[in-house]
C-alpha cells in the first residue's frame, strides 16, 4: 500500500470469512471525516443504525488507477490540457467555489447496461450510481440516439417495456453526473473516485472522461495475469458467496434478487454496482494482497513437455496460447472448433506419442 491514503467507511455487508485475511489496520472511527497527509477527504458513512460503529479504513492510493493504467485498459483520457476529446465526450470538472461540501467527496459505484442500435454499435440504455452506504443516488433508463435493434436482455436485463416511455437522453445523464455550465455541481467532480468492474466500457458508454477510478477487474487480478480479467459473477461467487447474473456454482451461495425478491433477468446494474462496492470493502478490510492467487503451481503442459519421450502440441486461440503454452511446445493458433480438431489430428499423425491439448 501507499503512504498516501484516504479514509473511507462502509457497513459490514461483505462476508467476513476469509482464509487470506489479515487483521485490518483501521483509522479511528469518530463519525466525522478523516483526511490523509495530502488533504484529500472522503466522507464517512453518514447513515448508521442505532448502536452501529462505522468501520474506517485507509484507502491505498495504489487502488486508484494511474494514467498509464487508464491508457493500458483503454479508458477515455485527456492526457494533457487542451487535448481534444472525441465528439460527445465530456470531462469531469473541479468543484465550484463554495459549492458542495466535502460530504460529497466520496466513492461512487457506477454500472451501465448497453444495447445494440441500428448502425451496429453499442449504446447506453441504463446507468446506476451507488454511494458507500449502498444507496442508489441515480438510476435511470436512457433512450439511445439510434433505433434499438437488439436489447441484449440476456445480458443487460433491459426489455422493450423498460424503454417504452423513456425520454432521458445521454446528454441529460451527463448533465446530472457532471453538472451544467453555470449550474450546480453534478454527482461526479474531478476529485470523486468512481468504482466499477471493467469500468472502461461504462465510461465510453457514458462518454465521460474521468481520471480517478478503481476497477475491480484490476483490483482482483486474474490468475493468468493481464490482459485476462475475471468476470464480476466469478468474483461475487468466490469472495462474497453470492450468485449473480445467473452464475451457477457447487459452493453454497446466496442468490441475489431485486428489491421485489425476483432473480434479475441477465445483469442488473444496481446489483452489479453493489457487488463492486462489497468487493472494494473486502480489499479495504484485508489489504492489497487479498484476492490475489498466491498458490504455487506448475504448468502441467510444461511438466509433460519436460518428460522424456513426450512432446506437447497446444491448439487454441492465439491470445490464450501466449498465457499457457510452454516455450518448448508446438503452438498452433486456430480460430474455430473445426480448425482445432483438424490441428489435433494433424499433430497425432505427425507424432503419435505426442501429448495433445485441444482447447475448443
Amino acid at each position: 500500500s501507499s503512504s498516501s491514503s484516504s479514509s473511507v467507511t462502509s457497513s459490514s455487508t461483505a462476508t467476513d470469512s476469509n482464509p487470506q485475511a489479515s487483521t485490518p489496520a483501521t483509522a479511528p472511527a469518530n463519525g466525522a471525516e478523516q483526511s490523509d497527509a495530502g488533504g484529500r477527504r472522503v466522507r464517512v458513512r453518514a447513515a448508521l443504525a442505532p448502536g452501529e460503529t462505522p468501520e474506517v479504513y485507509a484507502l491505498p492510493s495504489a487502488y486508484v488507477l494511474t494514467m498509464e493504467e487508464l491508457v493500458q485498459n483503454k479508458y477515455p483520457v485527456q492526457r494533457y490540457k487542451g487535448e481534444k476529446l472525441p465528439d460527445g465526450y465530456r470531462r469531469s470538472q473541479p468543484r465550484s467555489a463554495g459549492g458542495v461540501g466535502p460530504d460529497n467527496q466520496r466513492i461512487l459505484a457506477v454500472d451501465c447496461e448497453m444495447c445494440i442500435t441500428n448502425p451496429g454499435q453499442y449504446e447506453l440504455t441504463r446507468v446506476t450510481v451507488l454511494d458507500m452506504d449502498y444507496e442508489v443516488v441515480y438510476d435511470t433508463y436512457v433512450k439511445p440516439d439510434n433505433e434499438i435493434t437488439n436489447y441484449l436482455t440476456k445480458y443487460s436485463g433491459v426489455t422493450p417495456e423498460h424503454m417504452a416511455n423513456c425520454t432521458t437522453r445521454l446528454a441529460d445523464v451527463q448533465n446530472v453526473l457532471l453538472g451544467q455550465e453555470d449550474g450546480p455541481d453534478g454527482l461526479i467532480a474531478e476529485d470523486t473516485i468512481l468504482l466499477g468492474h471493467s469500468l472502461d466500457n461504462d465510461m465510453h458508454a457514458l462518454k465521460i472522461v474521468h481520471h480517478r477510478v478503481i476497477d475491480t477487474a484490476i483490483l482482483y487480478p486474474h490468475p493468468a495475469g493481464p490482459p485476462m480479467k475475471s468476470a464480476l459473477r466469478f468474483l461475487a461467487n468466490r469472495y462474497l458467496k453470492k450468485s449473480i447474473q445467473g452464475f451457477i456454482s457447487n459452493r453454497p451461495t446466496v442468490v441475489v434478487t431485486d428489491d421485489k425478491g425476483n432473480v434479475p433477468v441477465g445483469h442488473d446494474s444496481v446489483v452489479d454496482a453493489s457487488i463492486c462496492m462489497e468487493l472494494l470493502v473486502l480489499k479495504l478490510k484485508y489489504g492489497p494482497s487479498f484476492g490475489h492467487d498466491q498458490t504455487k503451481s506448475q504448468n502441467v503442459l510444461q511438466v509433460i513437455a519436460e518428460m522424456r519421450g513426450y512432446s506437447v502440441t497446444c491448439i487454441d486461440r492465439a491470445q490464450a496460447l501466449k498465457h499457457y503454452a510452454p516455450l518448448s511446445a508446438n503452438a498452433v493458433a486456430v480460430g474455430s472448433d473445426s480448425a482445432a480438431v483438424a490441428g489435433g489430428v494433424a499433430a497425432l499423425k505427425k507424432e503419435p506419442k505426442a501429448g495433445i491439448n485441444v482447447a475448443l
